[in-house]
């Protein structure tokens, strides 16, 4: 299958990427007549070390280390695992701070600043061991009037356009009602179908609350094949309603239901749909949801033309949905980084830390399996194969820690924040490197770190609570309006609704406002008992009902 695939690429004058260096490296075609210097490039692959050592004679590498430690590189400045497996970090235990949650390790975090009023935002980093943190980390912050900067960004999979995209392919792919629903209520969609005419002139101009009563009365497995309840008089515009939401948005959906095309055919397709859908819209630059919508947008555009230079050979037939999944996929791993904020405290991952200049630095989530990782469980690579292969291995992943452990103690002011439990509330360990230290040192961090914790004791908050909040709530909760008759008679359920909650007993009692949504998946007992009585009455009035046997193959029916 490799020889196939090379041979095939061969035939169309294209390189496999990797295959291209290795045949670089066999055949001492790497050169350059520049310098290179590589900078903490601590753990490098074997193909970079074999391209570099073609041209050996213009690399430098710096490493932060003193000199006495120079036996623990290569002469490609990486780390030798074996040389950092019994490596000592000193580390004051001052600097070790033990938290419980998440919650309370984004506390403590904060905590930490306190002492450190005499630097500027720009000379903070925090560090994240584990990502889930950093939400939670920029919301207290928020709360406590630091802006906080997530230098990775956020992730492109967040984006609205890419979700529009992945609910077109779930609903190209799967067109029943639940997937229609879920597109519908994307924003955008929803957006671009209030703009349009045949919407507003509904006589039930809310659609989305007709789809929701529609696929409550009928529970439809999908839409556009027959219209249940089409003549009934008492719903005539909430069906019109949802006929004309339908035909809106599968008249722009037409194009991309087709047979399998080859791939290159698609992209003009799901190009033509996304201008229709933003095509009218401003944005600003200036605005984050703004941006983060242009960036998506750019990328998904990249990923399409990428779909349309592929070789016709190489290019597959397939469906609409495949090739929407296609150009996902290309970019899920993509992020989009937020504007540079020098009065912002910058949040960094773990591998980004040791390059990082900043003088204060609070490490969270230093626990086992974040730092380091470890990967025991590979049906095809385990950790040993790996290791005879050259390949990335647990040795190789402590080495690389260690080493960016001993840079961040060496060289700021530094606070580590370990927790006991995740946000599931299963227990953490704290990571291996907090007991690279003499015996002494090990055996009390593993009492204070392994001890049931005591009972929490009151801290203070870190937000006065007694300070109303700077930003006022836009939404004002509507009054009750006088009623125009008394309540005379009320049922026994209604005292229990009343005394629970006064205005709610208004809303539901006198309103009668109830929730609706699109999750029905059968029907309920009033609707199924309307439907039984309604089968019952037309089966009495009809001439069927003289049939012994209407199930027996007889010609009778019965049409509503």
């Amino acid at each position: 299958i490799q020889r196939a695939y090379l041979d095939t690429l061969d035939d169309l004058q294209l390189w496999d990427k990797q295959t291209a260096r290795l045949e670089a490296i066999k055949r001492k075609e790497c050169n350059t007549d520049q310098q290179i210097v590589l900078l903490g490039t601590v753990d490098m692959n074997r193909t970079a070390r074999q391209m570099l050592d073609l041209v050996g004679d213009a690399v430098t590498a710096l490493i932060v280390a003193p000199s006495e430690m120079a036996k623990r590189f290569d002469t490609h400045g990486c780390v030798i695992p074996s040389q950092w497996s019994d490596v000592m970090i000193p580390m004051d235990d001052h600097d070790v701070v033990l938290a419980d949650d998440p919650a309370d390790q984004v506390d403590e975090a904060a905590r930490a600043l306190v002492t450190c009023s005499a630097y500027r935002p720009d000379q903070i980093t925090i560090g994240v061991c584990d990502d889930g943190l950093v939400p939670q980390i920029v919301r207290q912050f928020e709360q406590c009037e630091l802006n906080a900067r997530w230098g990775p960004g956020r992730p492109i999979t967040e984006s609205p356009p890419y979700r529009l995209l992945r609910a077109v392919a779930e609903y190209l792919e799967r067109p029943r009602t639940r997937e229609f629903a879920a597109l519908v209520r994307h924003v955008d969609v929803e957006a671009w179908l209030n703009q349009r005419e045949e919407m507003q002139s509904l006589e039930f101009p809310d659609w989305l609350t007709a789809l929701d009563n529609y696929q409550a009365r009928h529970v439809p497995v999908r839409l556009g094949d027959i219209w249940l309840g089409e003549g009934d008089e008492r719903h005539k515009e909430e069906v019109a309603a949802v006929q004309a939401l339908f035909a809106a948005v599968a008249g722009q959906l037409q194009p991309l239901v087709q047979a399998q095309l080859p791939l290159a055919k698609w992209p003009p397709m799901v190009t033509s749909f996304l201008l229709e859908i933003y095509g009218r819209r401003e944005f600003n630059p200036q605005d984050e949801g703004d941006r983060f919508a242009l960036a998506a947008l750019e990328s998904l555009h990249g990923a399409l033309l990428n779909q349309r230079g592929i070789a016709e050979p190489l290019a597959p037939k397939v469906s609409a949905a495949d090739a929407i999944t296609w150009a996902l996929d290309a970019i899920a791993g993509e992020t989009v980084s937020a504007p540079a904020d020098p009065g912002a405290i910058e949040i960094l991952g773990w591998l980004e830390l040791p390059l990082d200049d900043a003088p204060v630095l609070v490490v969270t989530g230093l626990n086992e399996g974040h730092v380091p990782k470890s990967s025991t469980g590979d049906m095809f690579l385990p950790d040993s194969l790996r290791t005879r292969l050259g390949l990335e291995d647990n040795a190789r992943r402590y080495a690389r820690d260690a080493y960016a452990l001993s840079v961040l103690v060496a060289s700021r002011k530094l606070r580590i924040v370990v927790g006991r439990r995740d946000a599931d509330d299963n227990p953490l360990a704290p990571s291996r490197l907090l007991f690279a230290c003499d015996d002494e040192s090990l055996v009390a961090r593993a009492k204070a770190f392994f001890t049931p914790p005591p009972a929490l004791a009151a801290k203070r908050p870190l937000v006065d609570k007694s300070v109303a909040p700077r930003v006022k709530a836009t939404f004002e909760v509507p009054r009750p309006q006088p009623l125009v008759a008394p309540i005379e008679k009320l049922r026994v359920t209604a005292f229990r609704d009343y005394l629970a909650c006064p205005y709610r007993f208004y809303l539901k009692q006198v309103m009668r406002l109830e929730a609706t949504d699109d999750a029905t998946e059968e029907l309920d007992g009033g609707a199924f008992g309307g439907l039984a009585h309604r089968v019952l009455d037309a089966f009495g009035r009809d001439e069927c009902r003289r049939y012994r046997n209407v199930a027996g193959g007889s010609a009778a029916a019965i049409h509503f």
